[in-house]
């Protein structure tokens, strides 16, 4: 929202009367306005906790192929760069000093890609895509003689629906999980996201290690965001084996007449593999079953404003 001056004066004359002018962010359906879909920012990922302690924090990334070195750029036969995905992806790009220039670890030290105190994956902004990126872009990211686009895994794996418009409930659920990140870490808080907006007032049951927590005295909820912020004994009580669960209902921001239910476990210290999914619809990533339970826990869109 911008105030502006009025109309009738092509000065803007500040003693003047002001207007409002208003920009639509994000309709009903993002996808009957192709020109408001691109506000959503697709290179932004959750890590499933924030507040998280760096000595703990790892992280890479694997393809969804049989492959029996799934984190590398290797085909069946062994053919390949030999190069770990997130090198190619652009998460090596200097050392652990910051000096430019891949070390064969992630940058997990730069703040700019890997924010752990709100628990963001960050691609660097100019990566509007980062799962259907031009080949030149990619070999300029490997920054290796070795790497060849199209002689690469990826080639084949680009998955550029995650970027296409669309209000089909078929197409926002269908399987786009060619790549995957592994994350581990301990997130020291005692609030986290359950990834999704438009929480259904009432219909959430909150556990801690078993115990069913009550509302206002356990813990807090803003269901607009889906923040859930433990309080009291319930956040004095945490430690490195808490399991925290979460069962709610909320209404998909893509469907507004429909209903979902999931069922959400985070464990103050645990270890995650999320697919690559729709960054922007409702599942951009979701957990998988090595995570101590079978969390599925979409996240939702970060969008410019």
């Amino acid at each position: 929202m911008k105030r502006t001056g009025c109309s009738s004066d092509p000065e803007g004359d500040p003693e003047g009367p002001f207007y409002y002018r208003m920009k639509l962010l994000k309709p009903q359906n993002p996808a009957d306005d192709t020109h408001l879909w691109q506000y959503v920012l697709r290179n932004i990922y959750p890590l499933g906790g924030t507040n998280i302690d760096a000595a703990s924090f790892s992280f890479g990334m694997q393809i969804s192929t049989f492959s029996d070195q799934p984190n590398l750029d290797l085909n069946a036969d062994g053919d390949g760069s030999g190069l770990e995905w997130f090198r190619i992806f652009g998460f090596d790009l200097e050392d652990q000093q910051g000096a430019d220039g891949a070390d064969g670890l992630p940058d997990t030290h730069n703040p700019l890609i890997f924010d752990l105190a709100n628990g963001l994956l960050k691609f660097p902004l100019n990566m509007s895509q980062p799962f259907n990126s031009s080949a030149e872009y990619y070999e300029f990211l490997a920054a290796d003689p070795g790497f060849d686009f199209e002689a690469s895994q990826l080639a084949d794996n680009l998955m550029p629906t995650l970027y296409e418009p669309t209000n089909s409930e078929a197409v926002l659920q269908q399987d786009n999980t060619k790549f995957r990140f592994v994350v581990s870490h301990a997130a020291a808080s005692s609030s986290f996201n359950l990834g999704v907006m438009n929480i259904e007032e009432g219909s959430e049951t909150v556990t801690l290690d078993g115990r069913t927590l009550v509302k206002d005295v356990d813990y807090t909820i803003d269901y607009d965001f889906g923040e859930v912020n433990l309080k009291g004994e319930a956040a004095a009580g945490l430690s490195a084996d808490s399991q925290i669960g979460v069962n709610y209902q909320y209404a998909p921001s893509w469907a507004a007449a429909t209903r979902a239910s999931w069922a959400s476990t985070w464990a103050i210290s645990s270890t995650a593999k999320t697919s690559c999914r729709r960054p922007g619809s409702t599942s951009p990533i979701r957990w998988s079953a090595t995570r101590p339970s079978s969390a599925r826990s979409p996240a939702a869109p970060w969008s410019a404003t």
